[in-house]
């Protein structure tokens, strides 16, 4: 009788030390998860915890872990790369007796995205850990993040289909399932979450998500017809060519003295014109005006005697074929 009684006092000592083993599944992490609608084919799941002391991490760390050996599975104080790895591999194990998704009734195999799983210190989330050095434990707060994922093996009929998230009960830990348990459509961008969701909690310690995955399914592409209608001839063939001989040139030279007549006077007056305008420039330059503005004058007007006996000069040149245009 005396140990019975010792046993009895020791018991509330005792009660506590079972709990000090715990795992992400249980009261001592802070859950929140999520169902992501990635595509007409792809259904993503994330799973975060958050643990709410670093006492109840040290818990995650110790060795003899009811879900494997904890972090710290060899009690050195520090979290290794290796040890993470095999963290990593037991609690997904665990987690797929924990935890289900099915699709039309029939339930889904998650794959872990091991690359985008997260481990990191929520007391100083930006801080880069050297697992290959070890992370001391003493003051970490653990922050885990699971990422699965889903792929349809065939393409899914267009419509809606019904998806239904739980967990089973080997877990404790969705006391509210409106916040801890979300699902959203990240087709668009920004993505959004679901408003047209029920939460089943018949089961009440392990409710469950239902919602509807609407599918369109692929667009099939417009094919326009080219080919010409039936009976269609193309038409014949034309034997019209243009005629290339033919390029436009100026009036003939003049040949008869008739015609040479006319276009001599043009020249010898172009020629006048263009020399008188010239000793009129060359006039008011030598002897100068009695006033600025008169010698402007001056000058304006010679050179425009000038410039139109220069263009009558040209104009006479062209017509008896002392210049050329190149036409």
């Amino acid at each position: 009788m005396k140990h019975f009684a010792f046993i009895f006092l020791l018991m509330p000592a005792l009660l506590p030390c079972g709990s000090l083993f715990a795992h992400p599944l249980d009261d001592r992490a802070q859950m929140a998860s999520e169902v992501v609608i990635v595509s007409d084919s792809r259904l993503e799941y994330v799973l975060d915890f958050r643990y709410v002391s670093v006492m109840a991490s040290w818990s995650e760390f110790s060795g003899g872990n009811a879900m494997g050996g904890g972090l710290d599975a060899n009690d050195d104080g520090l979290v290794t790369r290796d040890e993470l790895k095999r963290r990593y591999n037991d609690l997904v194990d665990q987690m797929v007796f924990s935890l289900g998704i099915s699709l039309d009734g029939s339930p889904i195999d998650l794959e872990p995205d091991f690359d985008r799983f997260l481990f990191e210190n929520m007391d100083n989330p930006k801080a880069t850990l050297d697992l290959d050095e070890g992370v001391p434990i003493d003051t970490f707060r653990i922050h885990y993040r699971f990422v699965f994922w889903w792929e349809s093996p065939k393409a899914l009929t267009p419509g809606r289909h019904e998806v239904e998230y739980y967990f089973t009960g080997q877990q404790t830990v969705v006391h509210t399932p409106e916040e801890q348990m979300i699902a959203f459509d990240a087709r668009e961008n920004p993505r959004e979450r679901l408003k047209v969701v029920t939460y089943d909690k018949a089961m009440e310690a392990y409710p469950k998500l239902v919602f509807g995955w609407g599918v369109e399914g692929s667009k099939v592409p417009t094919i326009i017809d080219s080919s010409p209608p039936e009976g269609w001839m193309p038409p014949p063939e034309s034997n019209f060519s243009p005629d290339t001989s033919w390029q436009p040139r100026l009036q003939d030279k003049p040949e008869t003295v008739a015609e040479l007549l006319p276009a001599l006077f043009t020249l010898i007056v172009g020629c006048a014109l263009a020399l008188v305008g010239l000793v009129c420039v060359l006039r008011v330059l030598a002897k100068g005006a009695p006033e600025a503005k008169s010698r402007v004058t001056g000058l304006a007007w010679s050179g425009l005697l000038m410039l139109g006996g220069g263009v009558i000069l040209l104009g006479a040149c062209v017509r008896l074929g002392i210049i050329g245009l190149g036409v």
